[in-house]
């Protein structure tokens, strides 16, 4: 595996991941220049999903690139829509290698 080039500055780029605890599930973002967490507890739906992304983002501004898993809410058309709408680089780690987004992992 090829190491990536660090950012220059926060929330350049940011890893995200989906997980549950106590039977809650959260999503958490994760800074890949300082590697501060921002937790938001959401559902895992799409729709809850962006708008949990949408809160870390108006926390922390827009990441140029965003990191996610291969899951569902993030392969979405919706979602890719959403990367657009708000000018970031969509982009999901190695489904065979999901440690890749170590950041979030």
């Amino acid at each position: 595996m090829i190491a990536s080039q660090l950012p220059e500055y926060p929330w350049q780029r940011a890893a995200s991941d989906l997980f549950q605890l106590n039977g809650s599930s959260y999503l958490v973002e994760v800074d890949y220049f300082s590697h501060y967490p921002d937790v938001e507890l959401k559902t895992t739906t799409f729709r809850g999903v962006i708008d949990a992304v949408k809160a870390v983002f108006s926390r922390h501004g827009n990441p140029q690139k965003l990191i996610s898993d291969n899951g569902p809410q993030y392969s979405l058309e919706a979602f890719a829509t959403f990367a657009k709408d708000y000018d970031f680089i969509d982009t999901t780690s190695s489904p065979q290698y999901p440690q890749s987004n170590g950041q979030a992992e």
